[in-house]
Formats: C-alpha cells, structure tokens, sequence
C-alpha cells in the first residue's frame, strides 16, 4: 500500500467543519441531558466528577490569592495535602478559569467534559486526514478515536483521562518530520509544547504517549527498513522536545519530585481487559443487550475502565485490511502497534469471561516506580487509535465503495452509547443552608468543618468549592491515598466507610484532635448520624443540614438564625 505524501498538511484547514460536526454530537450526548437543570447536574457519575469540579475551582482561587495552588490545607485540614500526586489537571483549571469565575466550577466542569470528545476525535481527524487525504473515513477515523469506548468509559468522571487531544498530534508530528516537511528544530519546539502541556494536564497520559512513543520507533526500526536512517536522525530533536516539555513543566516536575510516591493507588493487577472485551459491549454501549451485560459483568474492573470494545465492524475492516495489505511496511507497522496495544491492555493475567487464566510479561512491571500506578486497560487509548487510523486507511482505499461506507456506518453504530441510563448525569445534592447562603453567617472563615456524607461519600468537595473554600474540610476526596494524620486513626476508618460506632466519644476525640469546630450533617442524606452525634452534642437544625458545634462557648454571627456553639 503506497500512501501519498502532502508537501503541506491540508487538514489543518479544514479541521473547523469537523470539530463543529463532533461538537454537536458530543452536546447531544452529554449537554442535552443537562439542559433542564442546567448548572444544577454534571457530567458522570459518582463521586469522582467532584475531584475536577473542586480542581477547576481550587486553581484560579488559590492563584488569585497567591497561595501555593500544589499544597493546600483546604481538605485534611490541617495536613498540608499535595495536589502534584493527583488528578489536578491544572491547565484545563486554568484555561477554563474564566468560566468558572463567571458562571461556577460545575459550568466550566460540565463545559470541559463535552469539549474534550470533541477535541479528541478532532486531532484524530487530522491524523487521519494526513494518512488518507480523505474527508469521509477520516471523519469516522476521529469518531471512532473521539468517542471511542474507552473515551465513554471514562467520560463517567475521569477528566484527566479524558484530556486525550494531544496523544495524535504526537504521531502527526513525528510523521511530518520523517516524511520531511517538519524539520528537527521545529519538531523539538512543536513536540516539546505538546508534551509539555500534556505534563500539565495528566502525568499519567504524558507517561503512557512516552511509552507508546518509544515503543512505536522501536518498532517503526523493526519492520520499516526504509526509514531506518531517518528514525535515527529524529532521536536529538525528539530529546529536544523533551527538554522543552521539561521546561515548560517544571514547577510541576518538582513539586512531584519532591515528594515521590512510590506504591500503588490502585493496583494493575485488578484493572486489565478480558480476551472478549474488544468483541463484548459493556453496559454503557446501545448495542449488546442482556447477554452482553452479563458477560461483561465477569470482567475484572467496572464499566468506566473496560473501555477496550471496538465492536466487530471496526475488527473487520481490521481483519480485511491485514490480509489485503499485509506486504507493506506501513501497514505490517499500524497491525503490529495495534496488536502490541490490546495485549498490552490485557494486563498482569490473561483472562477469558473473567477467568485468570496464565501470567502476563506486563506483570514483570507492575511492581516498577511509575508502572506500579499505571491501570493497563487504560491502555485500550492506543488501540482505539491504531484502529482508529487503520479504519480510516481501508475505508479511504478499498475499491467497494458501498463497503467503504456501510462497514464505518456499521463500526460508529456499534460505538453508540446507552443514553439515559444515568451513566453521565449525576445530579448532587445541594442543601439550601449552601445554595442561600446562610454558610456565610453561621460559619467563620477559614474554620474547620467535618461533614456528613464523609469523602467520597457525599458531596462535600463540590459544596466547598461552590462556597468559594469558605471553610476548611476534615476530610476531602481528591486520591485513594489519605493524610497518615487521619490513616493512623482508628475513628477516621469509620469516617471513611460511613460506619457508625457505638459510642460518639473516639469520633469526638479525632475531630478535635484535627481542628474540628463544627459538623455538619445532611437531613436529606444521612444514615444515622444526626442521632449518633445528638447523645453527646447539642443539634442545632438549619435549612438541610444539622450543625453540631464542639466549642463550649456561643459565637453568635449576624444574620445566623441559630448560633452554633464552636471554640471562642
């Protein structure tokens, strides 16, 4: 298969129609279902949306205030909390800055969510466009990367894993440079930005396009004889790039650095792709039905992470075009990243409907600094690309043009996703002691607060940025990973599991020993606390919410319509 080479790169030209066309697709996903409460819902479901919306605020206040936005104490007071080690996607905190100042963190959060599809199906357009010089399969090409079942998995509430734009324009420019319109200067400047601002938006996405980067020139060395003397010329610039990146992401790389975490957050071993997984849609896709859901329910993981289906029409058309253009070097290069991708996807242990079955060569890294927090499925990004691209080549160059198009209608069809079933809504609850207000009267500024639903629980995080971080949190929610100041006490495991003890006083005793001064708990969301906490404090109700307070004297606050009893 001979692909022509542009002397210029057209599709950049033309990339404004197709963004807008993957712009309404993705607003009748994720926006429409929000319009009759706009502001009110996000996008996802669960806790982990709140970690973004909490970030999206975190960011411009705390550089609006000159505080250190890497280490704050707003949550675990008073432990000074690292944001390095977690999802704190600071560029798109703080290029969506404007829009949360103006309209709040769930707007710009909600805002972000449906731009990113589209920006990834968008860069993955232009890719294949590059390849193809081909509107229409390179329209479905960016789809099927863009809304990938890996993106719609992780659309449930993983932002950092969603800001995937930048991952094509990496091949994109590594190409321009080997077909010789980029030269070594302008690759390391372009490269360098790329990786750069995807430092800035997920380490764990720069580490992985790092590790399918080099993966992809070893194997471009292997079986592309040709360019062998050009890959050899591209290893300054690309170093280069990194130095630029490096640069350009410093005062995060040393931050992270200063605090290195070794061990795992969540362990590889319990996050890899079933062997049916690229055949079998999850509960998320419109296909599959019954059947599916009750084999995808044997897969190790969840639904947000088994993002490795691409559903038979795309595998077909990867299965034709192997055994029509198995022959040539480009073609024997996309099958083989493809295949390295799902098996690497697969993880620790091979599993077949859920049963471990033999031993990965993936499990001799999973143990390694930096791989020990890497979740191999999520490895399923590149091989919904290569498939992706390879789609896009077949469709542009078969010769059956009624294949050429049913087959990519067929591959899109089979990517749909299961709307209204509440996998991308989550509507909080918001008590009116907050939406009014009446926070500002009843608490002091800056005081500590432990709420009830506890972390992960509840809906604390989100309530704390929408108050502008009025109040500290005992507690928080931002990584698996919590404080040793709260790990090492035996009352914050209830705290964490919403288990209730028989006796309020260890609970007392830690939230006093953490700076605690008020508790609140939800009316509308509690499994007994109120109660728990009414055998050794006095209740004092609001609207929504009832405040426990641990001083022995009265502050009273203007406007408070009940005082809360709080250290003087």
């Amino acid at each position: 298969m001979r692909i022509p080479r542009p002397t210029s790169n057209p599709a950049t030209r033309t990339v404004g129609g197709p963004f807008a066309l993957y712009l309404v697709v993705s607003f009748l996903y994720f926006g429409v279902p929000l319009l009759p409460h706009p502001g009110r819902a996000y996008v996802g479901h669960g806790a982990d949306p709140q970690i973004f919306i909490w970030m999206f605020a975190w960011w411009p206040h705390a550089l609006l205030h000159g505080l250190d936005p890497f280490k704050t104490t707003e949550i675990w007071a008073p432990a000074a909390y690292n944001l390095a080690w977690t999802t704190s996607v600071p560029a798109l905190a703080v290029i969506f800055a404007p829009v949360t100042l103006l309209a709040g963190p769930v707007a710009s959060y909600n805002l972000a969510t449906i731009l990113l599809p589209a920006l990834a199906a968008s860069t993955a357009y232009l890719l294949c466009r590059y390849l193809t010089h081909a509107l229409w399969p390179s329209l479905v090409g960016g789809y099927l990367f863009g809304f990938s079942a890996y993106m719609l998995g992780q659309q449930e509430g993983h932002l950092h894993m969603t800001s995937v734009f930048l991952v094509p324009l990496v091949p994109l420019v590594v190409l321009r440079y080997l077909d010789g319109t980029l030269g070594g200067r302008r690759l390391a400047v372009r490269l360098g930005l790329v990786l750069g601002l995807q430092l800035w938006i997920s380490t764990e996405v720069f580490f992985t396009v790092t590790l399918a980067l080099a993966v992809g020139l070893l194997l471009g060395f292997l079986v592309m004889p040709t360019r062998r003397r050009r890959l050899l010329e591209l290893i300054p610039p690309l170093a280069g790039s990194y130095a630029v990146a490096a640069a350009f992401a410093s005062p995060l790389i040393v931050v992270t650095l200063q605090e290195f975490h070794s061990g795992s957050i969540n362990r590889p071993s319990d996050f890899g792709a079933d062997l049916l997984s690229p055949v079998v849609p999850t509960p998320l896709m419109l296909v599959g039905g019954s059947w599916a859901h009750s084999v995808t329910g044997r897969f190790i993981g969840n639904n947000a992470e088994n993002g490795a289906y691409l559903g038979l029409p795309a595998l077909l058309m990867i299965a034709i075009f192997a055994v029509g253009r198995w022959r040539t070097a480009s073609a024997r290069f996309l099958l083989a990243a493809f295949g390295l991708a799902v098996f690497a996807s697969l993880g620790t242990r091979l599993h077949l409907d859920g049963r471990a079955i033999v031993s990965l060569p993936i499990g001799l890294l999973a143990h390694q600094p930096l791989f020990d927090n890497l979740l191999p499925v999520r490895l399923a990004l590149y091989s919904s690309l290569a498939a992706a691209v390879i789609v896009a080549l077949w469709a542009a160059t078969t010769r059956l043009r009624w294949l050429a198009v049913g087959l990519p209608v067929l591959a899109v069809v089979a990517l749909l996703p299961r709307l209204g079933a509440g996998y991308w809504k989550t509507t909080p609850i918001r008590p009116a002691f907050f939406t009014s207000g009446l926070y500002k009267q009843c608490l002091t500024r800056d005081e500590t607060v432990l709420p009830f639903p506890f972390g992960p629980n509840g809906d604390s995080m989100l309530l704390q940025a929408e108050t502008g971080f009025w109040y500290r949190l005992a507690g928080g929610y931002v990584s698996p990973l919590n404080p040793s100041l709260y790990e090492n006490d035996t009352a914050f495991l209830g705290l964490w599991y919403q288990v209730i003890p028989p006796s309020p006083q260890e609970m007392l005793s830690f939230a006093r020993s953490v700076g605690v001064s008020t508790i609140l708990v939800q009316k509308a969301d509690d499994p007994g606390w109120i109660g728990f906490f009414s055998r050794a404090l006095k209740p004092e109700p609001h609207e929504g919410i009832v405040a426990f307070g641990l001083g022995s004297t009265d502050t009273i606050l203007p406007g408070c319509p009940v005082p809360i009893p709080r250290h003087s």
